[in-house]
């Protein structure tokens, strides 16, 4: 009676047949998956017309209420920043080249909210705060009140800013580009530097047409100062 020996080869054939079949099969998907990490928003994205990130008020760090309506118009880099984080130097040194450099042509501008949720490293005052920015980092974009961009309290600006990227924080110095009107058209989390992401703010700062300048912004904020007068 012969015994029929298999063969080890034809085996290890059909094994490594079954991984490539099932890597094809994955591998698009787990690219998708990682390309969204990045934080690209979907293209086919649907946003609320009535609302946009320039209808709300926010505050300051003097504890101002600033209306974010006198920046609609210009295209904002909104960013959750920290004090005391590993990204804290490399983020506060690119926000603020990247503000110097475009700054001049009044479409564009950095809007900081300093948040301590992420490993407790916002710990500081207000006052803390603005003197850390200035004194190291030369910081001269507007800074915002401390705020949570989880949980239960976040403001009804972030509210839109997760929703329409489709992205909440998980770290500090997550990075949501609005255009002019209002609307997220990216975000990035903070692994991904500031001067990664140059190419997609300047082409979202060209398409900020004339009718869209902040200027009419500004005009109504002293429109609404004199008739209160």
């Amino acid at each position: 009676m012969k015994v029929l020996k298999s063969n080890p080869f034809q085996c290890d054939m059909t094994l490594i047949q079954s991984f490539a079949i099932i890597f094809i099969a994955i591998f698009p998907v787990a690219t998708l998956c990682f390309e969204n990490d990045q934080g690209s928003v979907a293209d086919d994205k649907k946003f609320d017309p009535a609302k946009d990130f320039y209808m709300y008020d926010v505050y300051d760090l003097r504890g101002n209420l600033v209306p974010l309506k006198r920046y609609k118009g210009k295209v904002s880099l909104v960013v959750n920043v920290a004090s005391e984080c590993g990204y804290t130097d490399q983020h506060y040194k690119g926000l603020v080249r990247l503000h110097n450099e475009l700054v001049h042509t009044d479409r564009f501008t950095v809007l900081a909210f300093p948040c301590n949720q992420f490993g407790s490293q916002e710990p500081g005052s207000s006052t803390d705060i603005d003197q850390f920015v200035k004194r190291k980092y030369k910081v001269n974009f507007p800074m915002f009140a401390k705020i949570d961009v989880t949980g239960d309290s976040v403001p009804e600006a972030w509210k839109l800013l997760i929703a329409e990227a489709g992205k909440s924080p998980t770290w500090n110095f997550w990075k949501y580009l609005v255009d002019g009107k209002g609307h997220v058209v990216n975000a990035w989390g903070p692994w991904v530097d500031v001067d990664d992401i140059k190419e997609a703010i300047l082409d979202a700062v060209e398409e900020v047409t004339p009718l869209d300048l902040p200027y009419q912004a500004h005009h109504d904020d002293q429109e609404h100062e004199h008739e209160e007068l």
